[in-house]
């Protein structure tokens, strides 16, 4: 019986032991969560934190010697690999991932011209590697008078007109050349906004509603195995064309060109609406 009795009261003093042991425990993880609460809104106060940009490429940027013509190259003809998106800028300069590896992309001056290549990864051998990676380059320019593009996807939505009236550009390699902003879910967003619709227009309606035209001035465009791409917020005032081989033309309705000309050969696919197309038709090579 003494033994019974002793065990029962071990048993009662280890429980209010361990029902201590889970109070201090709370305690301590209450007490902590509160300090942490008041050392992160002091850090905020005194601006003691950094940003982190999470689904979002970060980008380093480099400047750009002075130039008179540009050349962009891809190792690849596949206007998917390499995408350059050109801005219109006083300073010329470049923005890049920072994940992208250094190595396989170069900027230099080769006489007047600069030269963007994506540079062919090899291996020890000196062989060519298949793990090509994505690469899209954001490139600010103050001068886009003379562009040469070798396989490379570039997007121009917004130029200086007056610094640039004339913008002549080279495509080969199924490079791609895209001007204004394509597609239609932004038009579509700027329509449903006006308060002041009638009526939620069809799909052919939501081309231009509500969205002032992109003045891009004047381009001379030569495109041999390439794409050209022009967005309905586009409005050139001079286009001329000449395509060679395979190449292909889509143009968005809206698209508004004062002036087109040029030669577009037999083998060009041509995408464009009804009101458009009779003005390419006379253009075709025979």
């Amino acid at each position: 019986m003494r033994n019974l009795k002793n065990n029962i009261q071990f048993k009662i003093i280890d429980m209010k032991t361990s029902n201590k042991l889970l109070i201090a425990f709370l305690l301590v993880a209450f007490l902590s969560s509160f300090v942490l609460f008041f050392s992160f809104k002091k850090a905020i106060k005194e601006n003691r934190f950094t940003y982190e940009n999470y689904g979002q490429d970060n980008k380093e940027t480099y400047k750009l010697a002075p130039y008179k013509y540009v050349k962009i190259i891809s190792p690849s003809p596949d206007d998917n690999l390499f995408k350059c998106n050109i801005f219109p800028s006083a300073e010329a300069k470049y923005m890049i991932p920072d994940y992208f590896p250094k190595k396989y992309f170069s900027a230099n001056n080769q006489g007047d011209t600069l030269v963007l290549k994506y540079e062919i990864p090899l291996d020890k051998n000196g062989i060519q590697t298949n793990r090509l990676q994505g690469l899209s380059l954001d490139l600010y320019l103050p001068n886009m008078e003379n562009l040469y593009v070798f396989g490379v996807g570039i997007t121009i939505d917004s130029v200086d007109v007056s610094a640039n009236p004339l913008i002549n550009i080279w495509l080969s390699d199924n490079a791609g050349l895209t001007l204004g902003r394509g597609g239609r879910r932004e038009v579509f967003i700027a329509t449903i906004n006006n308060k002041n619709a009638a009526k939620l227009p069809t799909t052919e309606d939501f081309y231009g509603a509500g969205v002032a035209p992109i003045q891009l001035g004047s381009f001379n465009i030569q495109a041999n195995n390439s794409k050209i791409y022009l967005g309905h917020y586009s409005s050139i005032k001079n286009l001329q064309i000449n395509t060679a081989n395979e190449s292909e033309i889509n143009i968005e309705a809206g698209t508004r060109i004062d002036t087109l000309r040029g030669s577009i050969s037999a083998q060009t696919t041509l995408n464009a609406p009804a009101g458009t197309m009779p003005r390419l038709i006379p253009l075709l090579s025979r």
